[in-house]
């Protein structure tokens, strides 16, 4: 495995403060890759994921920042974008 280094200390030797820091740039970091999958999504699409509740596959109606919003027969869910993959682009 890799060597996890944080302020170029390894991560088993940071204090309490320094692992709060590392975890909010981890959790930082997290949100802006869900964003910037988000981009690839449009209103229209046909999109599909695997859930609690098996393969659904629905269509894109709203694009926010941290989820999608598809549209699966009159049911609305709010998915994460990096759970969707695209079946049918819009238009």
């Amino acid at each position: 495995m890799n060597e996890l280094k944080f302020n170029g200390k390894d991560i088993f030797e940071c204090n309490k403060g320094e692992l709060n820091i590392a975890l909010q740039m981890l959790n930082n970091a997290w949100d802006n890759a869900e964003r910037m999958l988000a981009f690839a999504y449009h209103p229209g699409q046909i999109v599909r994921w695997d859930g609690k509740k098996g393969s659904q596959e629905g269509v894109v109606t709203k694009v926010n920042i941290k989820t999608i919003s598809v549209l699966v027969g009159t049911v609305r869910w709010k998915v994460s974008p990096s759970l969707l993959t695209i079946v049918q682009k819009a238009g």
